[in-house]
């Protein structure tokens, strides 16, 4: 699928959506294709600088809450101290601010999203419904979200919504911002990245695979920024891939922080459900890993999930 055909889809159906344009500017449509495939990466670490990558899950809690509960003194470690998972929110809590089990200090200030709902591991949150449309987590940038050579985006939802609502967005939504985890045209989860080592615009890359309605979903992306590869997967298995052409080397990065439930603060892209177990990592997870991450058992191919 040709880039341009794809943004061309992206801008007009962003023109239709009640949550807004990006930024109300116009996203720059390149000539180049973007679709998907693969990588194989390390298991998450648990969260120490050196542990061994199959060393186990990080704890559930690790970062203490602000000391007057404002996003201004969220302390966030360098990436340096990060293993590879960069942002795990379980959605546990039901006060105060959204803690990340990944050991990196990401921690999020949440606004207008209803807490302890019954999730698929879990609590989860529940961001958008058709009377609330401002619901989001707000997560300072911080160097152990940018600079990402490969990605891996994951997380269950349950999606009540229709397309172009983002899961997670990291940047301005301005063009050459690092990514956007979304809906697109037919429901279907996709990547949007900014175009690099440039950073002057973006293009989109679709799953074709679209959600179910008002069902537990986990969805995941990879992204290898250095073959443009891209995977996508639906509960656990791989459901898209393809690949295309794009400058190739770390993703655009700029002091833009990370939304979750949106792609800002006014409610553009709204997302419309619930999400739970949310994580970014800077590897590329395998089939057998993201299947793992969804709690399930995985086989060859193949991903068998709890009840």
């Amino acid at each position: 699928m040709r880039f341009c055909a794809a943004v061309s889809l992206f801008v007009a159906a962003c023109g239709s959506t009640s949550g807004g344009s990006l930024q109300d500017a116009p996203l720059d449509a390149p000539d180049a294709p973007l679709d998907a495939p693969s990588g194989t990466p390390d298991a998450p670490s648990d969260g120490s600088p050196d542990a061994a990558p199959d060393a186990g899950a990080p704890d559930a809690v690790i970062d203490a809450p602000p000391a007057d509960g404002s996003i201004a003194d969220m302390g966030v470690a360098d990436a340096g101290v990060c293993g590879d998972l960069r942002l795990w929110y379980r959605f546990e809590e039901t006060t105060g601010m959204t803690y990340d089990s990944s050991g990196c200090g990401n921690i999020g200030a949440p606004s207008n999203v209803t807490r302890g709902e019954v999730g698929r591991m879990g609590n989860a949150y529940l961001f958008n419904t058709s009377t609330t449309t401002t619901a989001h987590v707000l997560v300072p940038d911080a160097p152990s979200l940018g600079d990402l050579g490969m990605l891996t985006v994951e997380a269950w939802v349950r999606h009540t919504g229709g397309i172009l609502e983002a899961v997670l967005n990291h940047g301005n939504a301005m063009g050459g911002d690092p990514f956007i985890f979304h809906t697109f045209t037919v429901r279907d989860p996709a990547i949007t990245l900014g175009f690099y080592p440039d950073c002057t615009g973006m293009g989109s890359a679709p799953g074709s695979v679209p959600l179910p309605v008002d069902a537990w979903t986990h969805i995941a992306a990879t992204v290898n920024n250095f073959t443009a590869e891209i995977l996508y997967y639906t509960d656990g298995v791989q459901s898209g891939s393809g690949t295309g052409y794009m400058n190739m080397g770390h993703m655009c990065d700029n002091a833009e922080p990370m939304i979750v439930g949106g792609i800002d603060t006014a409610g553009a892209w709204g997302w419309e459900g619930w999400i739970d177990e949310l994580r970014v990592w800077a590897v590329l997870r395998t089939q057998a890993e993201i299947c793992t991450d969804a709690g399930g058992t995985p086989g060859p191919g193949t991903c068998t999930l709890p009840p």
